[in-house]
């Protein structure tokens, strides 16, 4: 008896692995929704994903757009937030001679938040700011 207990736990033991997803499959299936940017502003603008010092989304300069897709916000409702860093060239810089001079400038006012929702499109507009 108990040993056919031990064989029947070792099957159903066996049968539960073979069925088990292989961890090594890359079937992961991330939800994106399309967003494209469209900088309002004179300056080139780079985008960064959540604070200022997080990843760079893209750069775009002056009247451009740009098509992304996006991961879906997983957040419980408070979304994704989109920094805007305003990229302007200083023209009396003391090396301006040597070549373009760039300077950065950030307004903490200006990261926009978007509830991003899996197949759905946005339009996030850089506001028209000054750095």
């Amino acid at each position: 008896m108990k040993k056919s207990v031990s064989l029947f736990l070792l099957a159903a033991l066996w049968i539960f692995f073979i069925s088990c997803d292989d961890p090594s499959d890359n079937n992961v299936v991330v939800k994106t929704g399309k967003v494209t940017f469209f900088n309002e502003s004179s300056y080139r603008v780079i985008v960064h994903r959540d604070a200022f010092s997080g990843p760079v989304l893209l750069e775009l300069t002056a009247a451009e757009s740009k098509r992304l897709d996006i991961r879906t916000s997983d957040n419980y409702g408070v979304g994704t937030t989109f920094s805007i860093e305003y990229l302007y060239r200083i023209t009396d810089a003391f090396d301006a001679d040597s070549g373009d001079v760039t300077a950065s400038g950030i307004d903490p006012n200006v990261q926009i938040n978007r509830v991003i929702e899996a197949d759905k499109s946005y339009t996030i507009q850089t506001p028209a700011g000054k750095p």
